[in-house]
């Protein structure tokens, strides 16, 4: 019986610069020529991969642009304690500062925070 490899999908490359590289199961050191499949080669180290068919540097694969979220502002409210001392919390119920201020200070805090 003749054993062979099955190397079907698999490209032939070398690794250039300084450094180890680690896939599963094994280590490749520098200028090492090695068989791969290319979705095995992690994107960080495809700048210091050769492909031995063409080669070229890998390219990265494009990955999507972020989404970017609108970031929604804090509302904050006064929130009554007891005795003429007011609570300041903001839009998620959490409750702002370490003390119950009195109502014409805790309207001017709440002035100061919107205002950033």
């Amino acid at each position: 019986m003749k054993r062979t490899k099955d190397n079907e999908g698999r490209e032939h490359f070398q690794k250039i610069g300084g450094g180890s590289l680690r896939l599963p199961g094994r280590i490749i050191k520098p200028n090492q020529k090695f068989w791969a499949f290319p979705h095995e080669l992690p994107a960080s180290a495809r700048d210091v991969i050769i492909s031995l068919g063409t080669g070229e540097p890998l390219k990265n694969v494009e990955k999507e642009a972020p989404v970017v979220e609108e970031v929604k502002a804090h509302e904050y409210t006064l929130k009554h304690r007891s005795g003429g001392y007011y609570w300041i919390v903001d839009s998620n119920g959490k409750v702002v500062g370490e003390e119950a201020l009195k109502k014409v200070e805790a309207q001017a805090l709440i002035d100061q925070l919107e205002g950033e």
